[in-house]
């Protein structure tokens, strides 16, 4: 049994493409922007990881953020803090963007993003 010339020709192709991209995905290199005595930081604060809601693990999401430029983000799963818990623990230990626990406290009446918190918040309460 012989492999067709096409896709041998395809492999080798996405074999290059994979080599291309990732060797030019740099993350930048900078400092974060000053407004006169403020250290400005650019963020995001919702963000789903894996375990839970998200696709993507803490790791993965750091790299992301990194490649984009932010220096901040929160991860903010439905009604649980442990994967942004855990994702804050991993980013204390390396290199890159800032990692803030939260959660999005999810109600059927409501949705609101909590960052900062360090243990669930009950969504079985009214908003205010």
């Amino acid at each position: 049994m012989s492999v067709r010339p096409s896709r041998m020709l395809a492999a080798l192709v996405l074999a290059a493409a994979i080599t291309i991209g990732t060797l030019a995905d740099r993350v930048p290199s900078g400092s974060p922007r000053r407004a006169g005595e403020y250290i400005v930081l650019e963020g995001d604060f919702h963000l789903h990881a894996f375990p839970g809601d998200g696709a993507l693990a803490p790791w993965t999401l750091r790299d992301a953020a990194a490649r984009e430029g932010l220096d901040v983000f929160a991860v903010t799963n439905h009604n649980r803090t442990f994967t942004s818990r855990f994702a804050q623990w991993m980013a204390a230990r390396s290199n890159g963007p800032i990692i803030i626990a939260g959660q999005e406290i999810t109600n059927p009446a409501y949705h609101l993003i909590a960052v900062g918190v360090e243990h669930t918040v009950n969504a079985d309460q009214p908003a205010k």
